[in-house]
């Protein structure tokens, strides 16, 4: 099972932009595989968990590129964390 602990450790601000590009990319190419009707020997049962498996890839590194967006707004003072000081003039939003 693919999880968010494959990516334990890392700093998320140092790895958001490359992993947005990866999780474009991984994206691309699972719709593709999905919309290929001559995949030779492989059963749609096959190619589906195939796809299955790198859509639980993309959301794993999903969240370190929301904790790394969210971190760098932050810092710059965007977002939910822009308030008065980034002219927003609206308080931050509680997490759900």
């Amino acid at each position: 099972m693919i999880s968010d602990r494959m990516f334990e450790g890392l700093r998320p601000e140092d790895h958001v932009s490359d992993f947005a590009y990866t999780v474009h990319s991984l994206t691309r190419v699972a719709r593709l595989a999905l919309a290929n009707e001559a995949s030779g020997d492989l059963t749609d049962e096959v190619k589906c968990a195939a796809v299955e498996v790198q859509m639980e890839v993309i959301e794993a590194m999903l969240s370190v590129v929301i904790d790394g967006a969210e971190v760098m707004e932050r810092r710059l003072g965007l977002g939910r964390w822009g308030g008065a000081r980034a002219g927003g003039g609206q308080e931050p939003v509680p997490a759900r």
